[in-house]
């Protein structure tokens, strides 16, 4: 025969345990939400607005973008095809072979798209962060992978230096696609201990309660 009390005490242990499975649930689900979220492209476009000038500066979805020290330079090339990564130094455009670009946020390049090339044979781009780097390989124009998709720290230049093996080529680009970093958490999964900790504690309030219950026994019933 089962008695009232005994019931009571297997459905109140039931209920324990299926709220900590279920705030155990809960802590595991934001973990994977937070861990699965993708960074969304962010693309940086060029045209003849950012002809002749010593710095260019874009924001765009919260991304700060600085290119300077545009060298022998000093002053950039862009047309409607774009802006010139490399330049052969006739008037126009003046000589160019390396400049130097910086993100404020964490940024992993993703691509860039060749809007104009020509003499272009062996011309090669270095994009250069201490000691990361991808060396690109322009034979055509369109969109181009980055070789090694590096994620470049904030605040610090990368360094873009091309060479045309002396043909004198000219190479523009279009557009520019990074990907923008999340912060990465400080201390990472607390949730789960946190989920675990709190039902631990609403467990201990319920024992307490079936304790009380227990003191003040319910006659059984045969």
């Amino acid at each position: 025969m089962i008695s009232t009390l005994s019931i009571k005490m297997f459905k109140s242990k039931g209920f324990v345990i299926a709220g900590v499975a279920t705030l155990s649930a809960i802590a595991a689900t934001n973990v994977a939400t937070m861990g699965s979220a993708q960074a969304a492209p962010t693309t940086f476009r060029f045209s003849a607005s950012d002809n002749n000038k010593t710095s260019i500066i874009k924001t765009l979805d919260g991304i700060t973008l600085k290119m300077e020290n545009f060298t022998p330079g000093p002053n950039t090339y862009a047309d409607t095809d774009g802006l010139a990564i490399l330049a052969p130094g006739f008037a126009p455009p003046q000589k160019l072979t390396s400049f130097t670009m910086t993100f404020d946020q964490p940024a992993k390049l993703i691509d860039d798209n060749i809007a104009y090339l020509q003499l272009i044979g062996g011309t090669t781009t270095t994009y250069l962060q201490n000691s990361l780097q991808s060396i690109q390989a322009y034979a055509a124009t369109g969109l181009t992978l980055f070789a090694n998709q590096f994620i470049a720290q904030a605040n610090v230049p990368i360094s873009v230096t091309s060479s045309d093996n002396g043909l004198n080529a000219l190479a523009q680009i279009n557009a520019l696609t990074v990907e923008k970093q999340a912060s990465v958490p400080s201390v990472p999964g607390p949730l789960p201990l946190a989920g675990a900790a709190a039902a631990l504690s609403w467990s201990g309030r319920l024992r307490r309660r079936l304790s009380n219950s227990q003191a003040k026994a319910i006659p059984t019933i045969a």
